[in-house]
């Protein structure tokens, strides 16, 4: 084990021409000369079994004894270099290597038989798979991370974005099982796989900081939280107006409105002589006092005097509010990562160094770049035609494999007023997965390639709010299906008219005529998975079908953000502020759209962009066959009101949404489930609650909390009547209305011993006759009682 405290070489610190913050780039260039750590570690385990049966039956006749034996050798390497600040290399390797003892020699080893001993100590240090040749290596593994800080941030006009970035790589060989016949050949398995991550946050209030009146305003609201507040002096009579005469009867109180909209202030009292007059002052309110004095006085100059705090220019005030609802963009995340695998059984060579070894051209196999994790789509193939390091035996039958999966996450903060904060959120994810089978065609003499298969799933983040709340007419009609029905003809209209502007349409003669008996354009019908697709979309996200992309994975720029809200501004109402200690409003809304799994079409040709080739139906056949598309959206909660009162009364309300739309290609059904969730809450905690049991006191604090629940759930089935000229057939397959009442009561009587009264009460009525309502009582007393240590 390797440690070390590497000094950070900075060469041009000390260069005085480059002080100024354009240089910084430059300036604060480093590297380090060594590696931070460095360890290996190393260990040896032989193990000996030797087992006997014995023949019950027949003791003349024993069975032979059984053997297992194993002496394995682990290896583990580690490597921590920051080669600078910002750039850190980290890796990591393990190799299990098995060292092979003599079979012959397998039963016992003794020094007594010093030829067997000989043999068998000369294999095990000096064999191929000897401890001098570092054993017979049955799995080696290495993984890696290289992170680096982008220092974008030095650069002045930029110092408000952090960029960084990270490759992450790991490789596998593992080697085949030996066989009793040595003939089959079924090759080694290696794997590599990377990691791709590019994140970057910007902080806006830096970027907005940059122009200086905006500055202004942020620093003056930013410390209006920490300091108090500049005061100003007021009086009434304002400067320049006629005095306040007033007179007084003795003991008669005497209300003076100032208006001046503050308590700090006092009441001087003159004569027209101007000698002082004592007085008692009553303070009212803000805006009005009362003076009283001991005697009779007529003609008595009132001067009212204070401080408040000063107020700005309203018109100021509202430019400033203004700029900071423009700024109401805080912070933005942006995180990009791909993920891709490659998986290639059959491999022949062995390893020699991390993971490689030299072939007969003198190759080192597989390569740099696959042991670093980097991906080819021919690998594959050049591992076998052109290098011969796949196994020609016929017994392999595992597929060369690829992975790939790349996800976007977007996520913004909003503030546009005090107390209010906006989460922003959008992402999206495809994942794919390459298939193929290579086998040694011995007659060809030559590798053939079978069997390519593409699979995978995607999903997005897609609005569908304009749909969410519209009701069901007759019989559970719903517009948004209709409207699926006949935007179907839109979108057909628009992929012939793409087809016909194709290179090849004159080769193929078409001229996408209108079926008679469908009312579609050839190739395009209206149960195309290319026409379903788009139309779905279209009608449960209210977009218009002229424009909606014509694809069922659309791109980065149609994703929809969903969001959550929260609210703790109302107890700045001085009303509100007298009885509650805080109240919270919270909304949230997220919707999905994911393509559950897709696969290619073994018969898509594509020639210039489009495939002709059809189904037996006559739709043209798609590029990737899909089972079906799901939309998920939750308004979870729609409205949510937590409050917590001042007399520790507790209370909260909340109304849930909720949709799943499941859409099933293969017979144009599209099941539909909703549920709707109202629940009420509230909870109280008397304090200090004492009273006696058998004569010993008891005291702590009742926790009294109750709740009621209302939910409303269906379940339909929606399917077009091909009978029955198109029209909805609507089928409710399944529903409840759920009502449930809970009450409970917790009392502590001692450190570890609560004491709990409960009520329950659940009552469901189905929505279909092929189910009872139910009715559900639970009514009792625990004891819990904690063990603590």
């Amino acid at each position: 084990n390797f440690n070390a405290n590497p000094k950070n070489v900075t060469p041009f610190q000390k260069v005085k021409l480059l002080n100024k913050p354009f240089f910084r780039l430059i300036k604060d260039f480093n590297f380090y000369y060594l590696p931070s750590q460095f360890s290996f570690m190393t260990d040896m385990d032989r193990s000996y079994n030797e087992t006997q049966l014995r023949n019950i039956q027949d003791f003349s006749s024993p069975f032979p004894t059984t053997y297992n034996k194993t002496f394995f050798w682990n290896r583990s390497y580690d490597l921590r270099y920051d080669i600078t600040k910002s750039l850190k290399f980290n890796f990591h390797a393990e190799n299990i290597a098995l060292i092979d003892e003599p079979v012959m020699y397998g039963q016992k080893v003794s020094k007594d038989d010093a030829s067997a001993y000989s043999h068998w100590k000369d294999t095990i240090w000096n064999g191929p798979s000897g401890i001098l040749n570092g054993g017979r290596t049955t799995n080696y593994r290495h993984n890696f991370d290289l992170n680096y800080t982008v220092p974008i941030n030095k650069i002045p006009l930029f110092n408000w974005i952090s960029l960084n970035a990270r490759y992450g790589g790991t490789y596998d060989w593992n080697t085949s099982p030996r066989l009793a016949n040595a003939e089959l050949k079924l090759g080694n398995t290696i794997k590599n796989s990377n990691t791709e991550q590019l994140s970057s946050s910007l902080n806006m209030t830096q970027l907005y900081n940059k122009i200086p009146v905006l500055s202004r305003i942020n620093q003056k609201y930013a410390k209006a939280k920490k300091t108090k507040k500049e005061k100003e002096q007021v009086q009434y009579p304002k400067v320049g107006d006629p005095p306040k005469i007033v007179n007084f009867k003795a003991k008669t109180p005497k209300p003076i409105s100032h208006k001046l909209k503050t308590i700090d202030v006092t009441a001087k009292l003159t004569d027209k002589n101007g000698k002082e007059i004592k007085a008692k002052t009553d303070i009212v309110n803000e805006n009005l006092i009362i003076l009283t004095t001991d005697s009779d006085y007529q003609e008595v100059n009132v001067l009212v005097t204070g401080q408040r705090d000063k107020q700005d220019n309203p018109f100021i005030i509202f430019l400033e509010q203004t700029a900071r609802v423009l700024m109401m963009v805080k912070t933005v995340n942006i995180t990009y990562s791909e993920n891709n695998g490659t998986i290639l059984p059959g491999y022949l060579p062995n390893t020699q160094f991390v993971g490689m070894s030299q072939d007969n051209q003198g190759i080192w196999a597989p390569g740099w770049k696959f042991i670093s994790g980097m991906q080819d789509i021919d690998f594959g193939r050049k591992a076998a035609e052109q290098y011969g390091w796949i196994t020609k035996d016929s017994v392999l039958n595992m597929p060369y494999q690829m992975t790939n999966s790349k996800t976007l996450n977007i996520r913004v903060t909003v503030e546009p007023v005090k107390n209010m904060r906006i989460e922003l959120s959008a992402n999206r994810t495809e994942s794919s997965n390459f298939s193929e089978y290579y086998h040694y065609n011995a007659s060809m003499s030559q590798f053939e390639s079978s069997n390519k298969l593409y699979t995978g799933s995607f999903s997005m983040t897609y609005n569908t709010w304009n749909t969410s709340f519209k009701k069901f007419g007759d019989n559970y009609f719903s517009q948004a299906f209709e409207d699926f029905k006949n935007y179907r003809i839109t979108i057909a209209n628009r992929l012939a008219a793409l087809r016909m502007e194709n290179a090849y349409a004159g080769t193929y003669n078409y001229q996408g005529a209108t079926d008679p008996n469908t009312g579609f354009p050839d190739g395009y019908g209206p149960t195309s998975q290319e026409v379903l697709i788009p139309a779905f979309l279209a009608a449960y996200s209210g977009k218009n079908p002229s424009s909606i992309a014509l694809t069922a994975f659309p791109g980065i720029m149609s994703m929809s953000p969903n969001w959550s809200i929260n609210f703790t501004g109302l107890t700045g109402i001085k009303i509100i502020k007298e009885y509650f200690q805080s109240v919270t409003i919270a909304h949230s809304y997220r919707s999905t759209y994911s393509v559950n799994s897709f696969s290619t079409n073994l018969d898509y040709n594509p020639m210039d962009g489009l495939s002709w080739v059809r189904y037996s139906l006559g739709n043209f056949i798609p590029e990737r066959e899909i089972n079906g598309v799901s939309i998920s959206e939750q308004f979870s909660p729609l409205i949510s009101v937590d409050v917590t009162m001042k007399n520790s009364i507790l209370a909260k309300v909340e109304y849930k949404r909720s949709r799943n739309l499941s859409f099933n290609l293969a017979n144009t059904q599209i099941n539909e489930m909703q549920q709707r969730d109202l629940i009420i809450g509230t909870g109280y905690r008397i304090k200090d609650l004492a009273f006696n049991i058998n004569g010993k006191p008891f005291k702590s604090d009742l926790n009294l909390r109750g709740n009621v629940s209302i939910r409303n759930d269906m379940a339909l089935i929606r399917k077009l009547d091909q009978l029955n000229n198109n029209q909805q057939l609507n089928q409710l397959t399944s529903g409840n209305k759920t009502i449930a009442i809970e009450f409970t009561a917790d009392y502590q009587l001692g450190p570890n011993f609560t004491a709990s009264l409960f009520y329950k009460r659940d009552v469901r009525k189905p929505k279909i006759s092929s189910t009872f309502e139910t009715y559900n009582t639970n009514i009792g007393v625990s004891l819990r009682f904690t063990l603590a240590q």
